[in-house]
């Protein structure tokens, strides 16, 4: 990255209040509230007019996982597990006539893949995929969209 900025006039500003973040949540027991939120900070956002370089902290050492035991199911009777996934993500259709594609959007809403459907079942190889969040979206037969899901990639 260095080299990028190598011979540019570089400015930056403190942008105290940014985050980047890939996953937050927040629970309430009784009286009890907490929040959080997966991520690291922006501490510093500088560039030469043409290039950006956003930095941050990494811990390389934190290694969080969340395995969820069944799948995640809409109520159109589609399962999609397991989330968040490493390797294969498995699609299962209760009524695969109702579907007739799917769309893998990343977490800036590019379109990444496309796939017909075929059959109850599909396993999508997501070995291809930065770590991330990405959003499956499944079409009916007439090419509107029935259901979206929030899919988590790891490494």
């Amino acid at each position: 990255m260095l080299a990028l900025l190598a011979g540019a006039t570089v400015s930056g500003a403190l942008n105290a209040q940014e985050l980047f973040s890939t996953g937050n949540g927040e629970g309430t027991v009784g009286n009890d509230r907490m929040s959080w939120t997966i991520g690291e900070p922006i501490l510093e956002t500088v560039t030469d007019g043409t290039q950006v370089l956003t930095q941050g902290f990494e811990q390389p050492w934190a290694v969080v996982t969340t395995e969820v035991s069944g799948a995640i199911e809409a109520g159109a009777g589609i399962h999609v597990f397991p989330n968040p996934v490493r390797s294969t993500l498995h699609v299962v259709l209760d009524h695969p006539e109702q579907a007739a594609g799917l769309e893998l959007m990343d977490a800036e809403g590019r379109l990444v893949r496309t796939e017909r459907v075929q059959g109850s079942t599909m396993e999508l190889d997501m070995t291809a995929y930065r770590t991330g969040t990405y959003y499956l979206r499944l079409h009916d037969a007439g090419g509107g969209p029935k259901e979206t899901f929030k899919i988590n990639v790891i490494r």
